[in-house]
């Protein structure tokens, strides 16, 4: 089984430029965002982890 992700972004610039300047995400900015995003779901945050690819 696999997944599919699309992105539409909208950005005063090159995407893929930007992107790769990106570093690396706030946990507690992250974590607060969500629960605004969706309030009353239940969320719990696990240890961080690298996703990569083969």
């Amino acid at each position: 089984m696999g997944a599919k992700t699309g992105l539409l972004v909208y950005a005063d610039g090159d995407v893929p430029g930007l992107l790769r300047r990106v570093g690396t995400a706030d946990l507690d900015r992250t974590v607060t965002m969500m629960r605004r995003l969706y309030p009353g779901e239940g969320r719990h945050t696990v240890e961080r982890s690298e996703i990569l690819t083969a």
